[in-house]
């Protein structure tokens, strides 16, 4: 069953009708944005998360509770602001809005730890690698000799 909506009734969402289309139209593009920017982020810090579990990069001692910590916390704050926004009124890209700035923060915050623990520690892990490569080079050339 379609239901038509007057145009003399208005929308469902009162503050849909106050502001004007050309912002309207910008705000929803924001939003869009800040998704793109969630998901580019995310990728970046399960890259660097995965690249610690494997050994390839340094880690933090504390990184898998740190990661299950942060994750409940981001997405509660997620689910009460748009739960909040929700029963106020507000509109769809108010909402979506709301719930992805816990997130862009948690995801943010963890892009900006992860990268400094890999500054700070990939010069000595590479000469370590340079050094174990080095050394199995200078066994391997008595052998062969």
């Amino acid at each position: 069953m379609h239901r038509f909506i007057s145009p003399d009734t208005g929308l469902n969402w009162p503050h849909l009708a106050q502001v004007r289309p050309e912002r309207l139209a910008l705000e929803v593009w924001s939003t869009g944005l800040q998704a793109a920017w969630l998901a580019a982020e995310s990728h970046s810090v399960i890259s660097h998360r995965l690249l610690g579990f494997s050994g390839l990069a340094p880690r933090g001692q504390d990184e898998v509770q740190r990661m299950f910590l942060e994750k409940s916390t981001a997405f509660s704050a997620a689910a009460i602001a748009g739960a909040m926004l929700a029963l106020s009124g507000r509109r769809p890209d108010e909402i979506w809005r709301a719930m992805m700035h816990p997130l862009r923060h948690t995801t943010g915050r963890n892009l900006r730890r992860l990268e400094r623990i890999r500054k700070e520690h990939g010069g000595k892990r590479r000469a370590a690698r340079a050094r174990l490569s080095a050394g199995l080079a200078r066994q391997a050339n008595p052998a062969t000799a």
